[in-house]
Order: structure tokens, then C-alpha cells, then sequence
């Protein structure tokens, strides 16, 4: 999981995700993953297999939740605006990097004895302080339109989870590179791409420049368990149930004949898996089942505690079991495609 907490720790909010690109160029180079680059950026990794045709596309997105610099203020603080979903609750007081040189900052909150009412303060009210007294100092280290992330170490815990930030979609890349740095038969398409979190944009123009015969979207995905609620008061997916099936989300239908493959597999191989139980939201299973001709496809996902937020925390065991489920059904669909190119 080593890769995995370097690709959390790494800066990329949406439309700056370079140095989350170069991390896994380096990290997948040297596993025989040859490389192209769409023009907005996404990465597009193929492991070429040992027959002919398009074989298997999986993809996950580089981008996290951020901030972006609007305003340097005349007392050295710095408006912002958020990039992505982030409820603004979670805001006040939280550490944050800035720019290319990860300058630190804390997002400014009121002392509790100086609040007054109970209204949650909103974005435009927010201010980032850096320690600086005055614009001119301020703008000597910051400038308009630097982008800026929470600010997270990545660490384990003593049972057996992950805490760390951009679970959302780092995750999702980290088992893409797993399964990229292994030999198949069939070529392998990883798409890590960018500016999912501002409207699914990356995968739209890097589809272009790729085919595949199946698609499976591997994401981070919302999870709200406690001990004390039943699935009707959370009813997303519950860490530790193992990876997500989407069968519906509020923008597309994922392939009935991949679910049933990836239960068939799940339940052949005593992998724990469930069904996200909510249709909210959409992944970038949208576009791959409308890409060129459609593509069958379906999001597989592992699911994550507080999801888009400083801190969010994932189970080694349900990323584990989500790398197992893709790898045991890309062997099965490999055996078809084989069968339908003409490979031994």
C-alpha cells in the first residue's frame, strides 16, 4: 500500500493533476506500461497483451477536490474558491497547501467565544492565512488562480485502515497500477484522467484516443456506517463489506452481463462484495458505455469514509478485495477475448 499513500499524498486538484502523472509514469514505466497523453491532460498507460485486439480499458481519475486563489486581501489573507464538491462545513480551521511550492496555510475560522448565531459560514466568508500581515507580503508567496488542497499525511492505523486525503479517486489509480504492472494476454488500457471532479471531462476526449472491448470505472466511492445505523439511515456502502457494484446511478446503467460476471467471480473465488445502494451522482461508466459504438461497462468501487474531505479513510482488506474481484474477472473475459481473436 506504499504507492498507494504516495499517489494520496500527492498534489492534484482538478485541472493541475501533472504531478499526479508523473508519479505513476514513473511508478509504471519500468513494468513495461507504454504511454500517451491526451491534449487536456489525462493519461492514457497500456500493457500490450500477446494477441491482437482492443481488449480491456479501466478507468480512474487523477483529480481530487480543492481550492483555487481569487483574491489576495489587503490584511494578507486569501479568498478562494472551492474546485469540486466540498461541503463547507468542513472548512473552518482546516491546514491546506498552496502553489507549486506547497506553501501551508490554515482556512480561518472565529473563535468559538467570538461567534455569533448559529449560521454555518459559507465559502465567500472564508479566508486562508498564510502569515502574512499585508497584501505585498502575501503576493510575493501566492498568486491569483494557484490552485491549493487540503493538506494530509497519509498514514495506517494499528487495524487495519488507511487515513489520508483524495481517496477520491487515488484509489481507483493505485489498483488500475497494480493490475497494469502484471503480464496478460490481452492489451490492458489504464485511463487515469483529469477534471472528473468539475464534470467528467477528461474521459471524454481521452476515449477518443483508445478502444476496448469491456470497461470497468474503478472508483472511491461514499460510505456513512456506524455501528449504531441500519442500512436505512445509511445506505450507501459500509467499509469492510468489500467493493461496490453500481448497477444504477443517476447517470447511467452499468452492463447486466459484466455484474453478472463480477458476482459469478466474486462468489467462485469467496470475494466479499455489495451493491452501492444509492442512484445518486455519476462516473465516468456514463461515457465508456456511450463511447465509439458503447462499451459494456460498470463501476466497481471501494468504498470510503468521509469522502471529499480533509481526511478520509479506507480498509486494506476492501482494496485488496476490490484488486482481486478486477483481476479474477479481467482472467475470465480474457478468456473469451482470446477465443474471439484467436489466441491460445
Amino acid at each position: 500500500m506504499k504507492f498507494a499513500m504516495e499517489l494520496s499524498a500527492t498534489f492534484g486538484p482538478s485541472g493541475n493533476e501533472e504531478p499526479v502523472s508523473a508519479l505513476l509514469r514513473d511508478e509504471l514505466e519500468p513494468h513495461g506500461v507504454e504511454f500517451k497523453q491526451s491534449s487536456l491532460g489525462s493519461l492514457i498507460g497500456i500493457k500490450p497483451g500477446k494477441i491482437k485486439g482492443p481488449g480491456i480499458i479501466l478507468s480512474a481519475h487523477m483529480d481530487e477536490v480543492g481550492f483555487l486563489i481569487s483574491k489576495i486581501n489587503k490584511d494578507g489573507t486569501l479568498s478562494f474558491r472551492t474546485v469540486g464538491g466540498i461541503d463547507s462545513r468542513l472548512l473552518p480551521s482546516k491546514a491546506v497547501q498552496i502553489g507549486e511550492n506547497r506553501l501551508r496555510g490554515v482556512i480561518m475560522s472565529p473563535p468559538v467565544h467570538l461567534k455569533r448565531g448559529k449560521d454555518v459560514l459559507k465559502v465567500k466568508d472564508l479566508r486562508i492565512f498564510i502569515g502574512c500581515e499585508d497584501k505585498q507580503s502575501a503576493a510575493k508567496l501566492v498568486s491569483l488562480g494557484d490552485y491549493a488542497t487540503f493538506y494530509t499525511v497519509p498514514e495506517k492505523t494499528d487495524n487495519g485502515w488507511i487515513r489520508g486525503k483524495a481517496w477520491d479517486d487515488r484509489i481507483g489509480c493505485f489498483i488500475i497500477s497494480e493490475i497494469l504492472k502484471k503480464d496478460w494476454d490481452i492489451d490492458i488500457t489504464g485511463v487515469f484522467t483529469v477534471q472528473e471532479e468539475v464534470g467528467l471531462r477528461g474521459i471524454q476526449s481521452a476515449l477518443h484516443m483508445i478502444k476496448g472491448d469491456f470497461a470497468f470505472a474503478v472508483e472511491g466511492t461514499t460510505s456513512h456506517s456506524s455501528p449504531d445505523e441500519g442500512l436505512d439511515n445509511s445506505p450507501s456502502t459500509i467499509c469492510g463489506n468489500g467493493p461496490a457494484i453500481t448497477a444504477m446511478d443517476r447517470m447511467s446503467i452499468g452492463n447486466s452481463g459484466l455484474k453478472k460476471l463480477l458476482e459469478e467471480v466474486a462468489r467462485m473465488n469467496s470475494i466479499p462484495f455489495q451493491y452501492k445502494m444509492t442512484a445518486t451522482g455519476g462516473t465516468e461508466t456514463f461515457y465508456l458505455l456511450r463511447h465509439r459504438t458503447g462499451i459494456p461497462s460498470i463501476c466497481v468501487s471501494v468504498p470510503v469514509r468521509y469522502i471529499h474531505a480533509p481526511v478520509g479513510m479506507i480498509l486494506i482488506k476492501d482494496v485488496e478485495n476490490t484488486l482481486k474481484l478486477l483481476e479474477e474477472g479481467i482472467s475470465l473475459l480474457q478468456l473469451k477475448l482470446k477465443k474471439l481473436y484467436g489466441g491460445k
